[in-house]
Order: C-alpha cells, then structure tokens, then sequence
C-alpha cells in the first residue's frame, strides 16, 4: 500500500511540474444486507464485496499529456489483503495523428453505458459466460491508431499476452494469437449528420473464433435527448458462420427522465436443436432530481427461442438513488433477483440484497 501511495503522490508531483491531467478514483462496493425469501427465508448483514469487479476496479489512475500518458488500475478481493494491477497500458503520440498503445490494450467500436461490459458476442445460450464489449482487441500487448483527416479512424492491434508471442513458427507448425483491426467513421465530420459507422473484424487465434462486426449509431453519445446503436456481430467458429449477435443500445432524455434500453439479440444457426438462438433484456429509468437520481432498473435472464423459455426465466429488479456526500459518490438499492437472473446462470428461488457503491474521485 506504501508504494501505492508513493505512486499517487509522483503523479501529484509530476502534474504540477508538467501539462500533465492527473485523475484517481478509488471504488469500493458492499452488501449492507441481504437474504432469501420463500419457505426458509435467511437473511444477513454486511457482506464486503469478495468478487472480481467488472464495473469498478479498487482504484484507477489516469496520466494525460499532449504527447503521452499512462493508465492503470488496481483491484483485490475482500478475503485477503493482496492487491493485483491490471489494466497498466501507456500511450505516446509521435505526431498527432498518429497513437501507439503499449501494455494493456483495448477498443472498442459502441459500447452501452447501462452494463458497459455486457455486450453479445454470439455465442450460445449455454454458455456460461461470453460477454465482450471491444471491438478488435482486449488484453496486453500493442495497438495503433491513425486519424488521417477528422472524422476518420483507423485501428489495429495485436495481444499476444504478458508472456505469449504473436506469431510463432517452428518447422511446419504455426501458431498465432488475438490480434484485430477496425475502421470507422464519424460521418458529422463530412456531413453534419449525427452518425458513426463502423466495421471491425478480431481474430482470437490459431483454431478460435473469429468475429466481424458491422454498426451504426446515431444521435450523440453524451449528449442530446437521443442516442442509439446496432451492432451486428457475425461469429465463425472453424470457418463456418455460427451466430449473429445484434448488439444494441438506446438512451432517452425527456428533461429531468432518463431511459436507457438494450435488447440484445443472438441468432445461433448451428442448427443444433440443443443450441437456440436468444434475446436478453435491460432497462433503467432515471430521474434526476438535483441533489439525488432515483431509478429503477430491471434485466431478464437470457430469453431463450424453444420450449424451455418459460422453465428458464428469471428477472433482476433494483430501484435505488444515486446520491453524492461532497465528493464521494454513492449508489444503493433493493435488489430482487428471482431465478437469478444474472450472466447465464439459473437458480431458481428470489434472494434480495442492498448493495451498495461507493466511489471517490480526485
């Protein structure tokens, strides 16, 4: 933790003596409570989040000059003191239109704000996990990006992983590992027409999946009353087309209501009886009051296309506010998840929980 600290106070330091934009958050997450419902009800009291965070690490850094920067982030689990770093990338521009990333690297075409990492990457409902909201690459190794005119980006990377290699040959065998490449334009630039298109294609490896995906948004991202995208993912698994997933995502503003949407979709076509195509479902309302956000929020369980939907279904639903104390940011809520309703995973019964986020920024 010393050396953590020692870190943080460089950055401080480094900052002031450079045009340099320094920022930190430190996330923390806890279940105040929670329990189960039905003929043997439980309940307990103040659970320290002991899983490995998706949406908020422990503490990210990020370094920001007009020619380089550097990010990281830390993360731990509750049940021992070990703290891990992930995410440790830095980047360098050589001249402004053009980016080198080194360490860990990532991009992304469209990416939803609701559940930022959920996004369908086609495969199927038995799945026990699959979610992967980057377009070309995500893991350590390296990325370029070229901005030629504005408007118009071009990206490609490759991760072999901390200890792999890209590109291996020995005799007759060849190996390779992920590596992707995008292209995208941002058609406001040409035509003042709030549109992005984009087409990327990542490769896995040597005898894994490859994914071509082809989108549209419209509307702007951060602002505006309207945003939205479609991004179709077309997923080959040993040279044959096996799925096509429409990733989506939509945001309404009506003054001070918020509403954002997605209804993911995956249409398997392994023809395999066993293998159905599936639709998931997410939806929060916001209603942003000034001082605090009230909201709900609700997701289904995958919706599968057979005669197995019913027996599968299950729901998540949590109303909570946002609220800020000075510069700390919290989040709570009642949660109810009936037939867990989370990832892929069933298990039926409701079990209810208050979590509860935390997150500082400086």
């Amino acid at each position: 933790m010393k050396k953590i600290i020692g870190i943080l106070l460089a950055g401080a330091l480094v900052t002031s003596a450079f045009a340099v934009d320094f920022t930190a958050r430190v996330n923390t997450k806890i279940t105040a409570a929670g329990g189960t419902l039905g003929d043997n009800p439980s309940v307990y009291l103040l659970q320290a989040n002991n899983t490995d965070q998706k949406d908020a690490d422990l503490l990210e850094v990020h370094f920001a000059g007009d020619k380089a920067g550097a990010d990281f982030k830390l993360f731990t689990k509750a049940a021992d003191s070990a703290v891990s770093m992930r995410g440790l990338g830095l980047w360098f521009k050589p001249i402004d239109m053009l980016k080198f990333n080194v360490g860990y690297v990532n991009y992304g075409t469209f990416c939803e704000h609701t559940e930022w990492w959920k996004a369908v990457s086609g495969v199927g409902v038995n799945a026990l996990s699959g979610w992967s909201s980057f377009a070309t690459v995500d893991g350590f190794g390296a990325m370029v990006t070229l901005n030629p005119i504005a408007g118009l980006e071009f990206n490609a990377g490759v991760t072999p992983g901390a200890d792999g290699k890209f590109i291996e040959i020995a005799g007759e065998s060849f190996k390779s590992t992920a590596w992707g490449a995008s292209v995208k334009a941002d058609l406001n630039a040409f035509a003042e027409i709030p549109v992005v298109a984009a087409v990327s294609f990542r490769d896995a490896g040597k005898d894994k999946e490859k994914i071509l995906a082809v989108g549209a948004s419209y509307g702007q991202e951060w602002s505006g009353n309207f945003y939205g995208f479609i991004n179709a993912r077309m997923r080959i698994e040993s040279d044959k087309f096996v799925a096509v997933a429409l990733d989506n995502w939509f945001k309404f503003t009506f003054d001070a209501l918020g509403i954002q949407l997605a209804v993911p979709v995956t249409l398997r076509l392994t023809g395999d009886v066993n293998d159905p195509s599936w639709m998931g479902a997410r939806l929060k309302v916001t209603y942003n009051m000034g001082a605090a956000t009230p909201y709900v929020y609700a997701e289904s369980t995958a919706l599968r296309f057979d005669d197995k939907l019913v027996d599968n279904f299950g729901m998540c639903v949590r109303p909570g506010v946002a609220f800020n104390v000075g510069v700390c940011a919290i989040d709570a809520g009642v949660q109810f998840d009936i037939n867990k309703a989370w990832d892929f995973g069933y298990s039926k019964g409701i079990n209810w929980s208050v979590p509860v986020t935390f997150a500082v920024a400086f």
